[in-house]
């Protein structure tokens, strides 16, 4: 698609916004916002690749099947590849191949566990969502995925954890 838009020179910045705020002024402008405070509440703490490889334990390779996955300029196929990454590669140790990925998640049991850690923005409450949740984790600095549109249904959001 077309992103001469996407010559961003600011991001502005907010808190304590209101849902009606955010829908006025951002939320169909093609524009970004960083909303500070959009994480109120959060026990993301422990989220980490070994938190994530717990999580998915009891999940086989077929269930992933319908989740989409992007080792971006990995060599992973699939998130148990990431998983069996050496301790020093997955803990970002220096002289270690950087690496990003990004994931779908589209199991249920998965959904529910990670759910109890987050939620929706609260200037989000009303908006439309998709059950599946996208996570993304990588190399500090690393860049995975380039600029780009994604052309979805719903309003989407990231939150950087750390």
């Amino acid at each position: 698609g077309d992103c001469s838009f996407c010559q961003i020179d600011s991001i502005p910045t907010r808190s304590n916004i209101t849902d009606v705020e955010f829908y006025e002024k951002y939320a169909y402008s093609g524009m970004p916002v960083l909303v500070t405070d959009g994480m109120k509440g959060w026990k993301t703490d422990q989220f980490n690749l070994q938190f994530f490889k717990e999580l998915y334990s009891n999940v086989t390779l077929g269930e992933l099947e319908d989740c989409q996955f992007f080792g971006y300029k990995t060599s992973f196929d699939n998130l148990f590849e990431v998983f069996q990454m050496p301790a020093e590669r997955a803990s970002f140790q220096p002289g270690t191949e950087p690496w990003y990925i990004g994931w779908s998640n589209c199991v249920a049991s998965v959904s529910r566990e990670l759910r109890k850690h987050y939620t929706v923005p609260y200037f989000l409450q009303k908006s439309e969502r998709t059950r599946d949740d996208w996570m993304f984790i990588g190399s500090p600095g690393y860049k995975g995925a380039p600029l780009h549109i994604d052309e979805v249904s719903y309003n989407s959001w990231q939150a950087q954890v750390r």
